[in-house]
């Protein structure tokens, strides 16, 4: 009897499993690549989109096609903003795919809590997504010169970091942690729009021909934006970007270093950064405290325009003693503005509270007052292991 019952029970279960009761087709989702959220007036979110609708056929050869749509529109919440695409929509928007994520500079110099509530809560946005600050142009703007990949924005920072050693990758979920945690201030790289220089041919054939719609017009990186709580209030030139990547990114890989050669004042050396480790410390001494920064980083040589054939090893040390001096620069270049702008983007709170815990208790209420005074040693160590030309 229980055997009947049990075959009975198994038949309905595998009736009831069968088929997709959530299916959506494709052919009825838009899907998106990246958005853009902005200021509108003084309580308005302008919030853009670019769309990817599902492949078509040609009308001429047959050939699947994608055609690609911008829509912007405005509401009261980031939520009700992203609806009205629906107006001008005849498929379903698909966020799940979304890689980038620019925020106007207008939206975040006022008030960012438009777009952190929509960030934090909605679903459909990946906490892995991208961040940048518009700086010139609206959101809109940016995500017009970007091609229906989505590749520019996506690789731009992340090609940067690991090319040029400049800015950092930050990441919805980054951005909200630093947000919401005591001792700790948020950055977002910066891009704008710059005019293509006239009578770069190759460069502008190049730009067209990755991206049809330049228009001889270029996406930029500029700036790193950095934050108070929730509004801008400033940001990092690019050599004082430099210094935040040393003591901020994740990967220790990676960039470059430009050190005046040993042979010419005139001439340059250009060091490639083969890896690197950064550690900072707090040492609290009654009511002093200082940061202790130690960088350790492994070079090796990638190109010298002093014209020499042969890099003796007292010359060598002498590079190692330039790279160490310029790094130490940059990374007192990025204290000393976000000090100026009493901004802990440096996480120096956060660290007090994991290493010196009554410290953190005693000061976290005055901690605008003592974050500006904080007195802080940089100890660099590097080491050239290949020149390609020593002997």
């Amino acid at each position: 009897m229980i055997r009947k019952y049990l075959i009975f029970f198994t038949i309905i279960m595998l009736l009831c499993g069968t088929g997709c009761w959530d299916l959506q087709e494709i052919d009825d989702k838009a899907v998106t690549t990246s958005v853009g959220m902005d200021l509108e007036g003084s309580n308005k979110l302008r919030f853009s989109s670019l769309f990817i609708s599902p492949s078509q056929l040609g009308e001429t050869a047959g050939v699947p096609q994608s055609k690609l749509t911008l829509t912007v529109s405005s509401d009261y919440s980031g939520a009700m903003a992203a609806r009205r695409n629906l107006l001008s929509l005849s498929r379903i928007p698909e966020y799940a795919h979304i890689r980038s994520m620019v925020l106007g500079d207008d939206l975040v110099k006022n008030d960012l809590t438009l777009a952190v509530d929509l960030l934090a809560r909605n679903r459909n946005f990946s906490p892995k997504t991208n961040l940048l600050v518009s700086v010139g142009s609206r959101p809109e703007e940016i995500l017009a010169l970007t091609n229906s990949t989505d590749r520019i924005l996506k690789q731009l920072v992340i090609v940067n970091e690991f090319q040029v050693g400049i800015y950092v990758p930050v990441t919805v979920h980054e951005f909200i942690y630093r947000l919401l945690t005591p001792g700790i201030e948020p950055v977002i790289p910066q891009i704008t729009i710059e005019a293509a220089k006239p009578g770069n041919e190759s460069a502008s054939a190049g730009d067209k021909s990755e991206n049809p719609s330049a228009n001889n017009k270029k996406l930029v990186l500029r700036g790193t934006a950095i934050f108070k709580k929730n509004k801008k209030i400033g940001a990092l030139n690019e050599y004082e970007s430099r210094g935040l990547r040393w003591l901020n990114s994740s990967k220790k890989t990676g960039g470059i270093i430009i050190i005046k050669s040993p042979y010419n004042p005139d001439a340059y050396t250009v060091l490639e950064i083969l890896r690197f480790n950064s550690n900072t410390r707090p040492l609290v001494k009654g009511n002093k405290i200082k940061m202790q920064i130690k960088i350790d980083a492994r070079l090796t040589m990638n190109e010298n325009t002093s014209g020499m054939e042969t890099i003796m090893p007292a010359d060598l040390k002498n590079m190692e003693q330039a790279a160490n001096q310029e790094i130490s620069r940059q990374i007192s270049s990025c204290i000393r503005k976000s000090q100026n702008l009493n901004s802990d983007i440096l996480g120096w709170g956060l660290l007090l509270l994991q290493c010196q815990p009554d410290t953190w208790k005693q000061v976290k209420g005055n901690w605008n007052d003592t974050y500006p005074l904080i007195e802080y040693d940089i100890k660099t160590k590097t080491s050239i292991i290949d020149t390609n030309l020593s002997k």
